[in-house]
């Protein structure tokens, strides 16, 4: 049960190959210069997990600590770390989800981690929805868009908008093309007038790169 990456499992090798192969935005290209050595380097420091670098980057004084240990440049080991943040991003406030986030805190549920723990399992979710007095329909929904607002970029709005596209896991999301998810989210869109902008095609390739490294665990 992984909402999120699960960085004490990831080794190195998992960031070097996402870094080479990732469309990255523009200001993570950086990452790319010198990269097969810096990997090599951080390794050579007893480095071998995300978990393990994660922490060595935590603070100004082990980032510092871990530049002049690894030879590596400060402004790169930053950008590292800004990075593995976006990894894993924050769970969302359930009041950002739905309207009944008042009957799901007073269960202790209070973010879309919280509810995707104890909803993204088919048994689970039933007992919930029988606790709660909801029906299994509208929790089956509250699951997927929690599951939905696991992929890094993805608010619980623009979660709402890949739901309307017809989209109601992480792995639908890591099937989907690049074209039909732009169609099907601009015509979501076009219902729920929830952006003004509209998403590409290379920012929804980006999304669905990241989800395929995700866990697709979402029972419906």
């Amino acid at each position: 049960m992984a909402y999120e990456l699960d960085f004490s499992n990831l080794s190195l090798a998992f960031l070097q190959k996402r870094l080479h192969e990732e469309d990255l935005i523009p200001s993570q290209l950086p990452l790319t210069k010198d990269l097969d050595m810096n990997m090599a380097q951080l390794s050579t420091c007893g480095i071998h997990s995300l978990e393990e670098l994660f922490n060595r980057l935590q603070t100004p004084k082990r980032l510092q600590l871990l530049a002049e240990e690894s030879g590596i440049p400060k402004d790169y080991l930053s950008l590292l770390l800004r990075v593995l943040k976006g990894y894993r991003p924050k769970p969302q406030s359930l009041a950002l989800i739905t309207e009944y986030a008042g009957k799901l805190k007073a269960v202790g549920l209070r973010s879309s981690k919280d509810l995707w723990r104890a909803a993204h399992l088919k048994k689970d979710r039933v007992s919930l929805a029988q606790q709660l007095g909801f029906d299994e329909e509208t929790l089956s929904m509250l699951a997927s868009l929690c599951d939905l607002c696991r992929l890094q970029w993805v608010s619980a709005l623009f979660a709402r908008l890949i739901l309307q596209a017809g989209y109601l896991s992480v792995g639908a999301v890591a099937q989907a093309s690049k074209e039909e998810l732009v169609r099907g989210v601009a015509e979501a869109n076009k219902t729920l007038t929830l952006f003004k902008g509209k998403i590409g095609e290379r920012d929804m390739g980006r999304l669905i790169y990241v989800a395929t490294l995700m866990n697709d665990e979402l029972e419906l």
